[in-house]
């Protein structure tokens, strides 16, 4: 059944273990971990600045400490220590004027050396060793200790400071340990210019630079247990995460089973209702609340000759040109809610004859609305019982017709014997007459005048055509009774087709024969047909009426090029099938369901008396064991087919009426 559907993705695409979930799966954990591992990055990195900031801080401490210790000892002009706990006099300081006389001494008498601050800082920090792993030195490019030299990097950072830079600060990698270097400028003070005035230096020049160093293992120790913290932290939201995701794949993988199972469930019966609708022999139309097709099951897509994409969302009057002048009453069904039913509506569109039973039941369902047509093909049905009917009537106008005929024969007779009687009597040629004439003092000639003036001659010849008028009825009236009981013989239904015409087209006078003449003759006959058990006066009667009856149509309706196709062939194995077809007028329905009934006829009064076609019917369905119907349409013309059994079934279908 074809369906209008919205496909999002296929189940199997979605299923628990499919390559896609998988895919997905993996995706999203990547994608986490890429998160998480982001994260970890990004706080390392946090963690990273905030150690160089603290280590920063640190030294500048140290260095504003070593610079107070200076200041404090600068500002002292030096400090003097027992010569015997010291390395000795300070040699930077041997050429002050002070130092050149006698050194000072304790109240005890022990002697002094006087310390510069830089001999000071040294002895500080040599007093804390290897434990304390600060650095503290003053380093310049012009020193006046060689130990103070700078290394590449002072000198870079010296050279830095002389550019103006306030700070010079930098993480050197030392290979097993980084470290930590800060310097600053140092600046020349007044109260130095009595060890480097003779370097030439002034107060407030730039004297070179302090700097502090320690490893940064020093404050990477203590973040440490942050960085533990950091990672235990990233690692528990990773795990966390993918715990999470696995209790979200196995929730996805239990509501994509349950999806699956329920769409299983879905297209088994979708599959079960599709086939059930399917096998049913109606023609089933779903459409919308505008007429458009919604569903269709197999059978209307046969009738449509379409396949399902070219028909949903169409309109149905478009795909079944039939329905289009019934979808006003489809339309007033579906706004009254109410089923609507129509028998035996003429619907070539549907069957190969032209009868189907039309339903309409609206959708109960408000949000879809729309209505379902259902189509039954009763063309069968209509037939057998227009031909049931027909027979009936054929019956009882047989035993009708008999008796009435011999009823009529005897007065009509002797209407005509009268008639004739009194035409002899007007006669000059029986001289009986013209003695009766003179024994009552007249002549034969003043009667004749006397009856022609009075039309007593024209009321005679009336009678004369309307007795042979009725006489002709009376013939075709005993036709009826003689057909059933006329002898059958094996005969060739072409040969006898030929016959017809030519005796049609040859052998006869009137109208009719000129016609003949006018009207192409087509012959379609089949090869080695078989023989059929007929009577052969009565199969020539039927062609002739049938023949005349298309030319007579053909002549009426001045058709320019008249054409009458006659054909012959099998029908099955049983039977054998004659066809006349012409390309008129045509008829309208209401005429081609009554064309075989007796005295109907479409010809003005006086030309036909409507039992010819009736009894070419009768001939065919009661003498003949055989089948008759037409087809017609106006401005298509007309089609009568003609079934005849042939000569081996005919015992048996005889053996069978009168069973």
């Amino acid at each position: 059944m074809g369906r209008v559907e919205q496909r999002m993705g296929s189940s199997e695409d979605f299923s628990p273990g499919s390559p896609r979930i998988l895919t997905q799966i993996l995706v999203l954990a990547c994608a986490w971990a890429t998160a998480v591992g982001c994260s970890l990055a990004w706080n390392l990195h946090l963690q990273a600045k905030a150690l160089q900031s603290t280590a920063r801080g640190v030294a500048r401490t140290y260095l504003e400490n070593d610079n107070l210790y200076r200041l404090w000892n600068v500002g002292h002009g030096g400090v003097y220590v027992p010569l015997a706990s010291s390395a000795g006099p300070d040699p930077f300081l041997a050429e002050l004027p002070e130092a050149q006389g006698a050194s000072p001494r304790t109240a005890s008498g022990e002697p002094l050396t006087r310390l510069s601050h830089a001999a000071m800082m040294r002895e500080v920090y040599n007093l804390a060793g290897s434990d304390h792993p600060l650095t503290v030195r003053i380093t310049s490019l012009n020193p006046l200790n060689s130990a103070n030299s700078p290394d590449p990097w002072e000198q870079n950072a010296l050279q830095l400071l002389e550019e103006g830079r306030e700070e010079v600060f930098e993480i050197v990698d030392r290979g097993e340990d980084a470290e930590i270097r800060l310097m600053r400028p140092f600046l020349v003070e007044e109260r130095c210019l009595e060890c480097h005035g003779r370097q030439g230096y002034n107060s407030g020049d730039l004297r070179g630079g302090i700097e502090v160093s320690l490893p940064l293992s020093f404050f990477d120790r203590s973040q440490a247990a942050s960085r533990r913290a950091i990672w235990g932290v990233h690692l528990a939201a990773l795990v966390s995460g993918f715990f999470l995701i696995g209790l979200i794949f196995a929730g996805m993988s239990r509501r994509l089973e349950e999806r699956q199972r329920a769409e299983g469930e879905l297209a088994w019966m979708r599959s079960y209702l599709q086939n059930m609708i399917d096998a049913m022999p109606s023609v089933l139309i779903g459409i919308d609340r505008d007429g458009r097709i919604s569903l269709l099951n197999k059978r209307a897509l046969q009738e449509s000759g379409l396949q399902s994409h070219e028909v949903l969302g169409r309109r149905v009057g478009q795909i079944f040109p039939k329905l289009a002048d019934k979808m006003v009453l489809f339309q007033e069904a579906m706004g009254k809610g109410q089923p609507l039913l129509l028998d035996a509506v003429p619907c070539t569109q549907v069957g190969s004859r032209g009868y189907a039973d039309l339903g309409v039941y609206p959708l109960d369902d408000i949000a879809v609305g729309g209505a379902v047509i259902r189509i039954d093909d009763v063309t069968e049905r209509v037939l057998q019982e227009d031909q049931k009917s027909r027979l009936e009537k054929m019956n009882a106008l047989a035993v009708l017709s008999e008796g009435v005929a011999h009823e009529i024969n005897n007065p009509l007779a002797g209407i005509l014997q009268g008639a004739q009687g009194v035409s002899f009597r007007l006669s000059p040629r029986f001289g009986d007459n013209e003695k009766v004439a003179s024994e009552c003092g007249t002549s034969l000639e003043a009667v004749r005048a006397y009856a022609e003036k009075r039309k007593i001659v024209e009321l005679i010849d009336g009678i004369f055509r309307a007795g042979e008028r009725a006489a002709k009825i009376v013939s075709y009236m005993l036709q009826f009774s003689r057909c059933a009981n006329s002898a059958k013989e094996p005969r060739d239904l072409a040969a006898i087709v030929d016959r017809t015409i030519e005796v049609l087209r040859f052998q006869t006078k009137g109208r009719t024969a000129e016609l003949m003449q006018r009207v192409e003759i087509v012959k379609e006959f089949e090869a080695d047909l078989p023989v059929v058990e007929c009577a052969g006066g009565e199969i020539e009667q039927v062609v002739s009426n049938l023949l005349k009856n298309s030319v007579q149509a053909l002549g009426s309706a001045g058709i320019e090029s008249p054409r009458v196709v006659l054909r012959l062939r099998r029908d099955g194995e049983d039977a054998v099938r004659f066809e006349v077809e012409d390309n008129g007028p045509g008829m309208p329905e209401e005429v081609r369901k009554r064309i075989f009934d007796p005295f109907f006829t479409t010809k003005p009064p006086g030309e036909g008396v409507g039992l010819g076609l009736a009894v070419t019917y009768f001939i065919i369905t009661v003498a003949h064991r055989g089948e008759m119907q037409v087809d017609s349409e106006p401005g298509m013309g007309a089609r009568f087919t003609v079934r005849l059994p042939v000569r081996e079934n005919m015992a048996a279908i005889d053996r069978g009426t009168r069973n």
